[in-house]
Formats: structure tokens, sequence, C-alpha cells
């Protein structure tokens, strides 16, 4: 689900602000993997093998 640029800002270093990004969901999955490779840049299918994901659940926003 998008959040809003202010929303974003606003998100404090543990994530609280974010219960849609628990481990158990895709987005958190995601995000997880993002955060730990914050260094590097992916193609949208690399996300999806390395997280396995629905290919569906990784796109451009």
């Amino acid at each position: 689900m998008p959040i809003s640029k202010d929303e974003f800002r606003s998100i404090n270093e543990d994530g609280a602000s974010l219960p849609d990004l628990a481990p158990d969901t895709t987005q958190g999955a995601v995000y997880r993997f993002l955060l730990e490779h914050a260094d590097q840049a992916f193609r949208q299918r690399e996300i999806v093998d390395a997280v396995d994901v629905p290919e569906g659940s990784v796109g451009p926003r």
C-alpha cells in the first residue's frame, strides 16, 4: 500500500508507523531485503527471485 511522502519522511527508525511491513507479509519481506542490500540496485526479477514472492508483487511505483 503506497504512503505519502510526508508519512515516509516521518517514519521512525524502528518502522513502528508501518504495520503492513510485518515480517510475515510480502511487503515486509521485500522491504527487509532492500534494507539489507541498500548499497545495491536490483531489477524486478532479481527481487522476485531473491525474496521468493509472486512476480506481480514487485514493481515500480
